[in-house]
């Protein structure tokens, strides 16, 4: 029963710390950042308990929360995602655009370097960011290197893509592909690609699809991080231990406000041991979560970082 963005990880002390240390910067990155609500799921820890008489395969077990944890969060590229974002709102808010199409002038604050790589004001408009190839370090400490190509579809940037290359951030290399689609009643519909590359070598692969639906605006649709959505999508790829899964949201995950966990939905993947269900139960706030797989069944309790 889990909530965690587009939404989105990852979570709420990320969001804390980036502002504190970022007082400049516009309130955009946490609207981007909130689609943890959904797509950026803290990390999986999970402590099996109350469960039926049935003892399902504890290999498979950790393999289906294995893939839960990589297939519904992203937490290294949704990162990365919030920086290009902050870097192009500072960057947008004191361009001067020159007369020939192509702009390279310093921010407010220290920052990458921007570059507009399209005609000025003919849309799509394209960019690049670039961090330089030596290790530029943020306000946070997160050394980063490599350059984020960013393409918005209009004055408002309704549609924005982000293509990362060489990119590294804290010695992790991020290759990704995202597209972000902003639609009307705060709806979002997004497309990624990661491979994400850890500093011992581990590496996992995601390719993913989310829409996120405003279902309840709790009295103040403005307050975005305190309202309710639901989800529906899928996902496959490969886990560090190089389990293949495919993943299928069978019925709409729903998350309320800022709460930890989803409160309903069902999950499937299907991997080379068959077909897992994961019901995330019927609408009350709690940590449990079933597992259902050939006509067994395993209550979980889940901790979410």
């Amino acid at each position: 029963m889990a909530n965690n963005e587009i939404d989105i990880i990852l979570a709420q002390s990320i969001v804390n710390k980036w502002q504190l240390q970022n007082k400049h910067l516009s309130n955009f990155i946490i609207t981007i950042m909130k689609l943890k609500i959904g797509f950026f799921i803290g990390i999986f820890s999970v402590v099996f308990s109350a469960c039926t008489d049935i003892d399902l395969d504890a290999v498979a077990e950790k393999e289906v929360i294995e893939i839960l944890g990589v297939a519904m969060q992203s937490p290294e590229s949704d990162e990365a995602v919030q920086i290009a974002n902050t870097v192009m709102d500072d960057y947008l808010k004191t361009i001067q655009v020159q007369s020939s199409g192509r702009s390279k002038v310093a921010t407010m604050v220290a920052m990458p370097t921007v570059e507009l790589i399209s005609a000025a004001g003919v849309y799509p408009e394209s960019y690049v960011i670039d961090f330089g190839d030596g290790y530029y370090m943020d306000s946070s400490g997160r050394t980063i290197m490599g350059k984020i190509y960013f393409t918005k579809s209009d004055k408002v940037g309704t549609i924005r893509t982000y293509t990362f290359s060489e990119f590294y951030m804290d010695k992790i290399n991020i290759k990704s592909y995202r597209s972000v689609n902003r639609k009307a009643n705060y709806e979002l519909e997004i497309t990624a690609n990661d491979t994400i590359t850890l500093s011992n070598g581990g590496t996992y692969i995601r390719e993913w699809e989310r829409t996120r639906k405003l279902i309840d605006s709790n009295g103040d649709v403005t307050q975005y991080w305190a309202n309710s959505y639901e989800y529906t999508g899928n996902a496959k790829g490969t886990t560090l231990t190089k389990a293949k899964y495919q993943m299928q949201i069978q019925k709409p995950l729903v998350s309320i406000g800022e709460y930890k966990y989803y409160v309903s939905g069902v999950v499937k993947i299907l991997t080379d041991r068959g077909e897992q269900f994961i019901d995330f139960g019927d609408g009350e706030k709690d940590n449990i979560a079933i597992i259902k797989t050939n006509g067994k069944e395993k209550e979980v309790v889940l901790n979410w970082e």
